[in-house]
């Protein structure tokens, strides 16, 4: 595959970011440089720590990307589980209805069985008898 000819050539650094570079070293320079910048900073407890959590961290190295690393080993479960049969709940179990509300005249929904089971003439389950 044919390389584009578009863009910066890799690993050639961005003009942008070397111009801004270049500017905040000049100002740097122009407000007194590092004399001015240390007592600024001894200035002011506020100014210690905007330093020391915004400014100096960005002249450190950034730490290197975690290298994907193979899962650890887990250790053998040892051990068994034991079924016990379930305490009963002391509450009465829901009923999930299919059926509509009912309604006052309504007669009470029939499912596809039991129409079945009422056209050949036996008796629907929920019949007592």
């Amino acid at each position: 595959m044919a390389q584009s000819k578009r863009g910066r050539p890799k690993g050639s650094t961005n003009k942008i970011t070397n111009l801004a570079k270049w500017a905040i070293q000049r100002a740097f320079d122009k407000l007194g440089g590092v004399d001015a910048l240390v007592e600024w900073v001894k200035a002011d407890k506020a100014n210690r720590t905007a330093f020391y959590t915004k400014i100096y961290p960005k002249l450190l190295p950034r730490p290197a990307a975690d290298v994907a690393n193979e899962p650890e080993q887990l250790a053998p479960v040892r051990g068994a589980l034991i079924w016990q049969k379930p305490t009963p709940s002391p509450y009465r179990p829901l009923v999930a209805s299919t059926s509509a509300p009912a309604v006052a005249g309504a007669t009470e929904s029939v499912g596809p069985r039991e129409k079945e089971e009422q056209a050949a003439g036996q008796p629907s389950r929920n019949e007592s008898g």
